[in-house]
């Protein structure tokens, strides 16, 4: 379990990396690491995960201004997601028929693209199309997959139409909208998420991931309206809340499922 721990803080600190060379326009995989606040280059025992960041004390040793928090929690909450994906494998979305190591290489590369998008959608109110379009076609190849070899007639064209159907359902959602307000309420990255939910948890789950989503969203945006941080007909950049929802019903969307119907 550690080992997947330290998986998960290593890859975490690649995301970080590649949300702030994405957003800046450098290049994702090519160049060393530096300060974004003094340039500096930073050495590889200063990238550490998790680490570095409570040695230095939080602050970058070349010119002692405060690293974003971003960094350590980015890289926490990827150990995280990367723990209860191996834990909770058999129970997922894509519980696997066959190569259960398979499952778990494409779950956590799924959740890494949610991480990115979160975090890029929070900070920057945008949607990368660099990683939502990628995640979109390789989720929706994996669940027909995987659906074609737990159907016993092996009729690829049954799972095929329930996870074309919940990403229509998902980006059309989310596309009435844009359409209805003409922009206001929500941006057309929101609709390629809606895309990416529907190829991710498939039908009936995207509309339990749908709501879920809503109801995390008007928590955080009645707390932000009773201490003050946001006033009515403010926007709240919805792609983390949806973001958020997916990975509740990718993880444990079968179990909120049947409990429900258990009421």
């Amino acid at each position: 379990m550690g080992i997947v721990f330290i998986a998960g803080l290593a890859i975490g600190s690649f995301l970080n990396a590649y949300i702030w060379r994405l957003h800046s326009g450098g290049s994702v995989w090519r160049g060393r690491s530096y300060c974004p606040k003094c340039k500096k280059g930073l050495a590889w025992y200063e990238l550490i995960p998790l680490v570095s960041f409570f040695v230095q004390l939080g602050r970058c040793r070349g010119c002692n201004q405060k690293i974003d928090w971003q960094y350590p929690l980015v890289e926490f909450v990827t150990g995280i997601l990367f723990i209860l994906v191996f834990v909770n494998i058999k129970q997922m979305a894509l519980a696997p028929l066959w190569r259960e190591d398979l499952a778990i290489v494409v779950s956590w590369y799924l959740l890494a693209v949610l991480t990115i998008l979160f975090v890029f959608d929070l900070r920057y109110g945008l949607v990368p199309d660099e990683a939502v379009l990628p995640a979109i076609v390789i989720a929706m190849a994996y669940n027909i997959i995987l659906s074609y070899g737990k159907n016993p007639n092996h009729n690829y064209l049954l799972p095929t139409t329930y996870y074309l159907l919940a990403v229509a359902i998902g980006a059309g959602f989310f596309a009435l909208q844009y359409w209805f307000s003409k922009g206001k309420w929500l941006g057309a990255g929101d609709i390629r998420i809606g895309a990416l939910m529907g190829a991710m948890v498939g039908w009936p789950y995207i509309f339990e991931a749908i709501i879920i989503s809503y109801i995390i969203g008007g928590f955080v945006g009645v707390f932000l309206l009773i201490n003050g941080r946001k006033k009515f007909g403010q926007t709240l950049p919805l792609g983390t809340f949806l973001t958020l929802g997916t990975a509740i019903v990718f993880l444990y969307g079968e179990q909120l499922w049947r409990a429900y119907w258990k009421i």
